[in-house]
């Protein structure tokens, strides 16, 4: 059995989609672009209540880089909590 493919660290393809060989956005980008669909008002609540969960999250400094990339992301008018 052989694989095929590029290695380079997961926790950076996950947060980051701007990653060589990916043609999708990261999970940063799908956060911020299921949060934008919920109604103004929602929004900051939901900002505020980021929760990482098993799998992929557990890897060291996985919960710090997507901090950092929500960082850019995330409106001033929010505070967003990982």
């Amino acid at each position: 059995m052989t694989s095929v493919g590029a290695l380079f660290p997961i926790q950076l393809s996950v947060s980051n989609g701007q990653d060589p060989g990916l043609q999708q956005s990261g999970l940063a980008t799908a956060i911020a672009a299921s949060v934008a669909l919920l109604p103004e008002d929602l929004q900051g609540m939901f900002w505020a209540n980021i929760g990482l969960i098993g799998g992929t999250t557990k890897f060291p400094g996985f919960h710090e880089r997507l901090q950092v990339y929500h960082f850019y992301i995330v409106a001033d008018t929010y505070m967003c909590l990982i």
